[in-house]
């Protein structure tokens, strides 16, 4: 009342007048705040629009006060009544007048400058905020955009727009939306006509709202709802345009965010292409906080899709984002910047072990963890990394001070969290980890027991769909087996095979972690005796050909099976501990050569699909043919990630189909047995629990086994050893009579004759003898000899079966498998069915490569020579020195049947599928390359160089070697070396198994190949005025049908 007094005593002209009105405009505000009466937002409205009339006479720095109770008060009334012409005149007040050229005291604020100012505004009336009357009011002035007000509702929208923004910039009072009114927002926002210019703004504010939605509350729909909007505002967005920016960071940051809700990678691949788009079009100015925002985003999504594929080309760019936005980042986000190198760092430590970078990386975290306090949340993860790189060193240095440095830092970041929120289960994993690792040090029941304790609370905080439940899971069920050691509670046993069960069977989560913890809860199961591993491994053999899966490449793929090999041969030996033969085989035909077995599919035509679909068998090999272009992608995976998931898609609809529902599974037994058709197929498992021999027979419906009951795992590593010390110590590159040895090496004690010649007794006794007569081939044979091929496990694939026998003197005929059996070898049983199709060829042409020259291998000559005398009756393509080029060699295998190679070799240890044959210039024609090719009509190859059918060691059942690529490509057979070869012996050989091929008019049948080989071995033993030593004829071996 005395307000409204002093307002009736003060003239017009009174400079007060304007004051008074303002206090009395404000009194009414207050009292309406305090008791509700919209009378009194009214009397309030009516005197502060007096008061701004009159702010002519008031002094400047009172002016924004005046204008800001009108604000407050139309925006009240507006929440109250929903009356959008407050709406509109709160806005309007804000916009015009002066009143932001006063708050900013620059003549012309920037549109950032404004916008910033209005969230100040709304921000302080959180009263006049109310969402469901915000949704309500946009959805109504959509709805009449295109109506005759269309200016008036133009403007308004673009208001609301404003104020909608400024409500996103509030983040703790999410509670209040409502799906209600989620749904008008979404609903008005798609309903725009895609002319309108501000539906990309709406569309990406919406989205916004519905994201910032999920990160509270976690509802999927929220994060989906918002991708689809993202997706349509970048479709209505001009590229390189600031609105394009904005929008496609927010979709990449979206789609990340949902990998990692879900663990779907074809969201991680459109991340990646959303981010990469963008940063394609976003000029680097030096500091920028959108710039560096959207740098960081990208290495966020390439090192999450290192984690998941341990591509290290994405780990490499993802190292380049991170150092770019470094340079990008403003002074504000400087620690976050450095605390992602110090990750990039640890992440290095895991690939290479370097100290230095552990060393850095924790130097980094020392110096700026501190001061992350802001963000709880971004203070618990930095926290947590800080101490997972001192858990690294610990396990480098294993000094106990970082472990307990770890355990405190992890206390403290467990503090920053709510009991139920599902975020703390990361942290409480490391938390295990670190007290796993102080377990493993002092063996203390209770770190062991606080270790399990906090996997069991991260396993009840994370639902059941999300892919790092399966993590959680398979650390738990790793570990309970160590407590059960010490305290022998069976319960822990127990809960450990149904935690790594529940992992290994999971819908969601890493392949590799499911494959390990199948594989995990096999060996638990065995390890311990507690129950039966066959569901275990059986689980391990159906995420086998997921592990390496068509969408990586090759070498990513071998990669993935380093740690396979082992599981498969464990499995194959527990069918065969149960009698379950079949079982057996089937498994150990699944787990070799799965690389050059999915080459094959990709080639193989759908004959049976091709005729009951047509469309399904052509888009099938349209796929195939895509990823079969693109076997090593090195640029732009995620493109061939989509091509490869297309193709997993289409074969899970196929198998849908009556009648497919097998189509492109593992073979069944019924489906290898006609591999045998030309003779016993030699199946050796050696598992580090035993050894034992699967046969198939000619005409036989069932697998014949054959304990090796005096072999083991570890008799072929020793074995195996030894031989790689005779090579070592006498082994010759091509062109050298004897190895090259250092003058300060050592003489060895014994004869490495003797050494090679135990080597084949051993296995002459302890393998080959025993596989004779258990297939019913106990008489030597000089004629028509029979064949045998053998298709190895483990260390028993690199020794030299074929030749196993008693060499020493005064041993008479029938000691040696050679006396018996032709003996060829197979990566895999199918490739016999593959090699072993006849073919329908009309003209034959025989290409021979050789460098004598540039090689220095000068019997080469001799060996083409006696090679084109032998074939006189069928064309010759030579390619000799530096016509032997990579083009001119390839175009010359696509038009010949048999190939000849008398060059060098060479074995790449770092990445197998890059060992290849040297051509002119030391060109390299690698297996990568052979891979490649489709030789439909090739015949035979012979490689007559160094190591061409040496594989790695740690791929034992790939054969991933020049021989086996060879097949792959097409050939019926290969002849190729296990080692390093003689340059006198080679001509000698090739001569006589040309001769014998070759002989009379009729065309050459590449299954006598191996046939020719064996004579070809013999006459080199038997022309040799001394005994001829093992590592001259050893080495020479057929492989294929």
């Amino acid at each position: 009342m005395f307000y409204a007094d002093a307002v009736q005593l003060t003239s017009k002209d009174d400079s007060q007048k304007a004051i008074r009105l303002n206090d009395l405009g404000f009194a009414h505000l207050v009292r309406f705040e305090h008791v509700g009466d919209l009378g009194d937002l009214d009397i309030s409205i009516s005197a502060l629009k007096s008061a701004v009339h009159e702010t002519r006479w008031i002094d400047s720095t009172r002016k924004p006060e005046v204008m800001d109770n009108l604000c407050r008060t139309l925006f009240s009334r507006f929440n109250r009544r929903g009356d959008l012409t407050d709406f509109d005149e709160a806005i309007s007040t804000l916009q015009n007048g002066g009143y932001l050229t006063l708050l900013s005291s620059k003549e012309e604020p920037s549109p950032h400058d404004a916008f910033k100012y209005y969230v100040e505004h709304f921000n302080r009336f959180e009263d006049a905020m109310d969402f469901a009357k915000l949704a309500l009011a946009v959805k109504d002035t959509a709805d009449r955009l295109f109506s005759d007000n269309i200016s008036q509702d133009n403007v308004r929208l673009h208001n609301l727009g404003l104020l909608l923004e400024a409500r996103l910039m509030k983040m703790d009072d999410l509670g209040e939306i409502t799906e209600s009114g989620l749904a008008m927002l979404e609903d008005a926002a798609k309903r725009l006509p895609d002319t309108y210019p501000k539906k990309p703004t709406w569309l990406h504010t919406v989205a916004k709202l519905l994201s910032k939605h999920f990160d509270r509350f976690k509802i999927n729909g929220d994060l989906t709802r918002a991708i689809v909007m993202y997706e349509d505002a970048v479709r209505l967005t001009s590229d390189g345009h600031s609105p394009y920016l904005d929008v496609s960071t927010s979709l990449g940051f979206s789609l990340l965010t949902r990998f990692r809700w879900l663990g779907n990678l074809d969201d991680l691949n459109r991340s990646v292409n959303a981010l990469e788009d963008a940063v394609q079009l976003f000029p680097d100015h030096g500091q920028d906080p959108d710039r560096y925002l959207l740098l960081n985003n990208l290495g966020a999504s390439l090192l999450d899709r290192f984690a998941l594929l341990r591509d290290i080309g994405d780990f490499n760019r993802s190292a380049k984002m991170f150092l770019d936005a470094q340079r990008s980042a403003p002074p504000n986000h400087t620690v976050d910047a450095a605390l992602n190198i110090a990750t990039l760092l640890m992440n290095r430590t895991e690939l290479v072990g370097s100290l230095d970078d552990i060393n850095e990386a924790i130097a980094i975290y020392d110096k700026n963890t501190p001061d992350v306090g802001h963000n709880i949340s971004n203070q618990a993860s930095d926290l947590s990394y800080h101490a997972m790189a001192l858990l690294h060193r610990f396990r480098i240095l294993g000094d106990l001070e970082d472990v307990e440095k770890a355990i405190q830092l992890l206390d403290q970041a467990l503090k920053c969290f709510q009991e139920n929120d599902y975020t703390k289960a990361y942290i409480l994993k490391d938390y295990a980890i670190a007290f796993a690792q102080r377990f493993v040090r002092l063996r203390n029941v209770d770190d062991i027991s606080k270790c399990i304790t906090s996997l069991r609370q991260a396993v009840e905080l994370t639902p059941d769909f999300h892919p790092f439940k399966v993590d959680l899971l398979f650390e738990l069920g790793r570990w309970l087996p160590g407590r059960f050691e010490i305290l022998r509670d069976t319960q822990d046993l127990e809960d450990a095979c149904s935690c790594l069960s529940a992992a290994a069977s999971s819908r969601t989560g890493s392949i590799r972690w499911k494959f390990r913890a199948a594989s995990f809860w096999a060996h638990c199961a065995r390890y311990f005796r507690h129950g039966n591993p066959m569901a275990a491994y059986a689980l391990s053999m159906e995420l086998l050909p997921r592990l390496a899966w068509l969408g990586l490449s090759i070498p990513l793929r071998h990669q993935q099976l380093f740690e396979a090999g082992e599981v498969v041969v464990d499995a194959v030996a527990a069918a065969i501990e149960q009698s379950q033969y079949d079982i057996a085989i089937e498994w150990l035909e699944q787990g070799r050569s799965v690389i050059w077995a999915q080459l094959i599919e990709l080639r193989t035509p759908a004959g049976d699909l091709a005729r009951a679909h047509p469309k399904l068998a052509t888009n099938l090999q349209r796929l195939s043919e895509r990823l079969e272009a693109t076997s090593s992608p090195t640029t732009n995976p995620e493109r061939y990630h989509d091509v490869a998931h297309e193709r997993d898609q289409l074969i899970e609809s196929i198998r849908s189909l009556e009648g497919f529902g097998n189509f492109l599974r593992p073979k069944k037994l019924e489906q290898l047995l006609p591999s045998a058709r030309g003779g016993p197929i030699v199946t050796i498992n050696v598992s580090q629990y035993r050894c034992d021999v699967l046969v198939l027979m000619p005409n036989c419906d069932e697998v014949v086994h054959i304990p090796l009951e005096q072999f083991s795992a570890a008799d072929a590593s020793g074995l195996l050893e030894s031989l790689r010390d005779v090579l070592r110590r006498r082994g010759a590159l091509r062109g050298s009579q004897r190895a090259r040895k250092s003058p300060f090496s050592k003489r060895p004690k014994v004869n490495p004759e003797i050494v090679f010649e135990n080597i084949l007794s051993k296995l002459w006794l302890c393998v080959a003898k025993p596989v004779l007569d258990g297939v019913g081939i106990k008489v030597p044979s000089t004629e028509n000899m029979p064949r045998i091929w053998w298709c190895l496990t483990g260390s028993l694939a690199f020794l030299p079966i074929h030749a196993a026998g008693l060499y020493a003197p005064g041993i008479s005929s029938g000691s040696k498998l050679s006396d018996f059996v032709v003996s060829s070898y197979l990566p895999s049983i199918s490739s016999l069915i593959t090699t072993g199709r006849p073919r329908n060829i009309s003209k034959r042409q025989v290409l021979t490569v050789a460098l004598p020259i540039e090689s220095e291998l000068p019997c080469v000559q001799e060996e083409i020579d006696a090679i084109e005398i032998a074939v006189s009756d069928f064309p010759v393509l030579r390619l000799m020195e530096s016509d032997a080029t990579v083009e001119n060699v390839i175009a010359g295998m696509k038009a010949s049947n048999f190939v000849h190679f008398a060059c060098h070799g060479v074995q790449n240890t770092s990445v197998s599928t890059e060992s290849a044959l040297l051509l002119a210039e030391n060109a390299k024609l690698s297996i990568s390359d052979i891979a490649k090719l489709n030789l439909p009509h090739a015949e035979l190859a012979f490689l007559s160089a160094c190591q061409t059918a040496t594989g790695d060691e740690l791929l034992a059942e790939e054969s991933v070697h020049l021989a086996a690529g060879m097949l792959s490509a097409g050939f019926q057979g290969v002849i190729g070396t296990m080692w390093s070869i003689s340059d006198n012996d080679a001509p000698l050989v090739a001569k006589a198994v040309y001769s014998h091929l070759f002989r009379g008019k009729a065309a050459p049948d590449t299954t006598e190949a191996a046939h020719a080989l064996h004579v070809a071995v013999k006459r080199l033993q038997e022309e040799s005025p001394a005994k001829k030593s093992f590592l001259s004829w050893v080495p020479f071996i057929h492989i294929g049908a």
